[in-house]
């Protein structure tokens, strides 16, 4: 965990550590277990070791283990003093290698006190060396001093609608170079690359920090980049590099996304408006197709279409400030007494601005929705297919107020 080894070294070391274990368990623990065990046997090895003991251990052992006590009880008992006599003579304890066991013992404990809080102090570290060293030849990447956290697109292989903008957004952590990387490869042989200077986010000022993110990460530099969609015109893989640290190729499909189609042999989007009655004017349908929608204030407005997939879900996104409507939704229950119509006024203002969701058929082909708008701008028509993959239509709604009477 301290040495950066090459794989060669890494596949040497794994060897030299098995050939030493196979040679302790081959010819120090397998043979130890082959040992007899029985009594007898016990007794003719040490007799081998000590000549002198002439036969008179495994006598005794063999009169001791004979059931037939009672007709040869006084050759036993003389059979067996001899030898307690004759084993007395000689250190038979000191046969047994007890000091060489506890120097054993105490230097594997020694070994252990030192190895176990240093494997402890940094464990991730300590985890990839065991890995490392098992698999040598492995992918197992040595961890870095800089890290590179993927923030948007949140999972790869990413997909994205052929014609938007393609948007990236990382954070580098730990040890902060003074700048990133960036290659891009796109199918058919392009390649780029681009620079972000790095610099480490203000813990202090709030604004500034992304969400999620804490001071007791340590230093974080956050990258954001947004991309023209001429440049990626089909597939293309991205690599980010920051010191130490790679991403690898990270890959993006370029996808053809959902759009309209027409509906009944007609353009979609399919309008009709209904102006308020204090205008005088009558019902319509807006010419098929329509990107730009002029109606009084108050005007209802129907909308429907067709898509060439099935979709998941249909939404009508206004685009344009929003801030004003969420100032007015935190202030509008003030001045109220009645609390339901404090409530009421909440709602009322939320729901300015919001998104409009299209109702889908069974088959998730076509769309339609019923709506009065409340602001001027643009709106953008998401269409969202099973797969996640959003395609966008815009259009411009423009409201011409009551005239003051």
């Amino acid at each position: 965990a301290w040495l950066h080894l090459s794989a060669l070294a890494r596949g040497f070391a794994l060897v030299a550590i098995l050939a030493v274990a196979g040679r302790i368990l081959f010819r120090r623990i397998l043979p130890a277990f082959r040992l007899p065990t029985r009594p007898l046997d016990l007794a003719l090895e040490l007799e081998e070791i000590h000549p002198k003991l002439n036969d008179s251990l495994a006598s005794a052992i063999t009169f001791l283990e004979d059931d037939r006590k009672s007709r040869m009880q006084g050759l036993q008992s003389a059979t067996v003093r001899r030898a307690e006599r004759l084993s007395e003579r000689f250190n038979i304890a000191g046969l047994i290698p007890g000091g060489r066991c506890w120097r054993a013992f105490c230097f594997l404990m020694l070994v252990s006190c030192i190895a176990a809080p240093a494997a402890l102090w940094k464990r991730e570290r300590t985890w990839t060396a065991l890995v490392r060293l098992a698999d040598p030849f492995g992918v197992h990447p040595w961890p870095s001093k800089t890290r590179i956290e993927l923030l948007a697109p949140q999972a790869v292989p990413a997909r994205m609608p052929k014609g938007d903008a393609f948007e990236l957004r990382f954070a580098v952590r730990g040890e902060l170079p003074d700048r990133a990387s960036v290659h891009f490869h796109i199918a058919g042989g392009d390649s780029f690359e681009e620079i972000y200077p790095l610099a480490p986010v203000d813990f202090n000022t709030p604004s500034s920090v992304p969400a999620g993110m804490l001071a007791k990460d340590g230093p974080v530099a956050v990258v954001a980049a947004r991309f023209d969609p001429s440049r990626f015109a089909s597939n293309f893989q991205f690599r980010i590099v920051a010191n130490d640290a790679d991403s690898g190729w990270l890959k993006v499909d370029v996808l053809p996304p959902p759009r309209l189609v027409p509906l009944n042999g007609r353009a979609s989007p399919q309008i009709h408006v209904t102006p308020p009655r204090y205008t005088g004017l009558h019902e319509l349908d807006l010419p098929d197709g329509a990107a730009v929608i002029e109606v009084p204030l108050g005007t209802a407005i129907a909308i429907r279409a067709a898509s060439d997939a099935k979709l998941q879900s249909a939404t009508l996104a206004y685009l344009g400030d929003r801030s004003a409507f969420e100032s007015a939704a935190h202030a509008s229950p003030i001045g109220h007494l009645n609390p339901f119509a404090a409530l009421g006024s909440a709602l009322l203002a939320n729901a300015l601005g919001a998104d409009v969701p299209l109702v889908l058929s069974g088959d998730g082909r076509r769309m339609e929705s019923h709506f009065i708008p409340t602001s001027s701008g643009m709106y953008a028509l998401k269409l969202t297919d099973e797969s996640g993959l959003t395609g966008t239509r815009l259009s411009e709604l423009r409201l011409s107020p009551d005239p003051a009477p």
